[in-house]
């Protein structure tokens, strides 16, 4: 008897050892994931920091690109907003064909009207130029005072004759609009 007592009793040390080994393995096991849990947490957040910040920069970027908007023709504002055309300069050759457009007897005009009359004119004026060139295809280089100045050719052409074409058609229906 007092042999199988002594057995049971190594048995049982063996059996607390390997019980104690298997609790260290659970523990270093938890320890692990709760490691991986706090860098998942950690992950997730900067995760979360970027999508927010991108949304951030995309928003800014779309601010910029309304606002440029208003000062590029819509031709170049697109070739540059889709890649087409880098915003670097650069020289190159063309044929154009540019077109020069302001109000007869604007000075007079300006001096007989108060300030607010005179913007809401010139402010009319170049929204409905501005549409009918749009229209046609132009890309409108820039307002001086009361003149325009508009070309066909660039960013985009229909050839040289194509491109003289849409400006007198353009031509022609501002004239129209300016005597209605």
């Amino acid at each position: 008897k007092f042999e199988s007592n002594e057995m049971n009793n190594d048995d049982k040390d063996t059996e607390i050892k390997m019980l104690k080994k298997e609790v260290s393995k659970l523990k270093l096991e938890a320890n692990m994931r709760k490691s991986l849990s706090n860098q998942l947490s950690i992950q997730k957040k900067v995760a979360e920091d970027s999508k927010a910040e991108a949304l951030l920069k995309s928003a800014q970027l779309e601010k910029i690109s309304s606002q440029l908007s208003k000062y590029l023709s819509p031709q170049i504002h697109k070739q540059i907003f889709t890649g087409k055309q880098s915003v670097r300069i650069k020289s190159y050759r063309k044929k154009l064909t540019i077109f020069f457009s302001d109000i007869v007897g604007f000075t007079t005009i300006s001096d007989e009207l108060e300030s607010e009359e005179l913007t809401n004119l010139l402010n009319f004026y170049i929204n409905e130029m501005s549409k009918i060139a749009l229209k046609f295809g132009g890309t409108i280089d820039k307002f001086i005072g009361d003149g325009i100045m508009i070309f066909f050719g660039d960013p985009e052409s229909n050839g040289i004759e194509d491109d003289a074409r849409k400006c007198l058609e353009m031509a022609l229906e501002m004239q129209e609009k300016m005597e209605n």
